[in-house]
């Protein structure tokens, strides 16, 4: 388990089960992790709570994920939010909605969670450090 100083991670998926998954795989690398089901849900929560990055799914019960970047790129607080965007479309269309919208990193949803966790290792280290040293 790499140490992560227990960065929090907000999961919004409307699949139990893959919230499950990507839950563990991230508590396995040593984030704290919540979960939220809609794109309603998950802006009530940034609302009350500011979690370091956030894993969407596009395909959500009423708003879309990228409406969810859309709306968390319109506030204050959650302006530079890192967010992974997951999709299982294969529609090229949608990279470049995703990028409109706001979302940090635009990833095709695999049972494979490394792409996520590596996406989101990224993100924070950037966030970290927003002007790393070239090579």
């Amino acid at each position: 388990m790499q140490r992560t100083e227990s960065k929090l991670v907000l999961v919004v998926d409307d699949d139990e089960v893959e919230r499950f998954l990507l839950r563990r795989a991230l508590e396995d690398e040593g984030y704290a992790v919540e979960e939220a089901e809609t794109a309603d849900d998950a802006l009530l929560y940034c609302r009350l709570a500011y979690p370091d990055a956030m894993v969407v799914d596009n395909f959500l019960p009423g708003k879309t994920g990228i409406e969810l970047c859309e709306a968390l790129r319109d506030e204050p607080a959650t302006i530079r939010l890192p967010i992974v965007l997951l999709t299982g479309s294969k529609d090229p269309g949608v990279r470049e909605l995703a990028r409109r919208a706001g979302a940090s990193i635009y990833l095709q949803k695999t049972p494979d969670p490394g792409p996520v966790i590596g996406a989101i290792a990224g993100l924070l280290a950037q966030m970290r450090d927003p002007h790393p040293t070239r090579h």
